[in-house]
């Protein structure tokens, strides 16, 4: 349009001195003030080509942006906030396809390459506001992270990563999925009938580590069997 410029500098203005968004770093050189600003509205172009121009599929959102950027922490905020702001079926799609679609099968060990994927799905669903809607969803996530305890128990390792990346991360919602059920029959085989040798001498993971993973366990317990008959059951008895 013939004003194209005109409306280009009053938005840029705008966004600098009254929005607060946008700071003049040199000449002509804006950036915004904060990089949350850069990292949400790069997911709305996403979800906006998305739900909007219909321009991108679900698959190709899911391989070209997940697919792409699971593994660069830099990118780790904008997928949360695709999840935020697509539609919760979608979210269910792209944290199936974190979990089930990325990094399978698992390696015999992780080494450097840890698995993000699965910290990542557990972060979009902490971020959904109705989560009920999305059971099954929920329910392959929670499959994915009880394999990954195992995992770990077994191997003795990335527990750094599971105790201050992923358990943290970890918002199983409470209400119609059978989360409560789920992990009431892991800690049954696992701890219960002490199948795996985790309290004994017998185990893999020693001293600090064995700790660690051992407080991660708890935490993560408390979280997702808080409110669930079943689990108090199991813990009791």
């Amino acid at each position: 349009p013939a004003d194209a410029t005109k409306v280009a500098r009053a938005m840029i203005e705008q966004f600098r001195e009254r929005n607060f968004i946008l700071s003049l770093y040199g000449a002509n050189l804006y950036g915004f003030v904060h990089r949350a600003f850069l990292e949400y509205f790069c997911a709305w172009g996403f979800v906006w080509k998305f739900a909007k121009t219909k321009e991108r599929t679900i698959e190709q959102l899911k391989k070209d942006v997940y697919g792409k950027h699971w593994e660069e922490q830099s990118w780790h905020e904008v997928l949360q906030f695709v999840c935020v702001i697509i539609n919760e079926k979608f979210a269910g799609e792209i944290i199936e396809y974190l979990v089930e679609s990325l990094y399978r099968p698992w390696p015999e060990r992780f080494g450097n390459r840890s698995p993000w994927n699965i910290a990542i799905a557990a972060k979009c669903l902490a971020e959904i506001r109705n989560p009920n809607v999305i059971c099954e969803s929920v329910e392959k996530l929670l499959r994915a992270i009880l394999a990954l305890f195992d995992h770990i128990m077994v191997k003795a390792e990335i527990v750094s990563f599971l105790s201050f990346v992923l358990v943290p991360s970890i918002k199983i919602p409470e209400g119609n999925c059978s989360c409560g059920d789920i992990l009431a029959s892991w800690l049954t085989t696992r701890l219960v009938e002490r199948s795996t040798g985790i309290f004994t001498e017998d185990g893999l993971i020693r001293g600090f580590q064995r700790l660690a993973y051992l407080s991660s366990l708890l935490q993560f317990v408390v979280s997702i069997g808080r409110g669930s008959e079943a689990v108090h059951d199991v813990i009791l008895n």
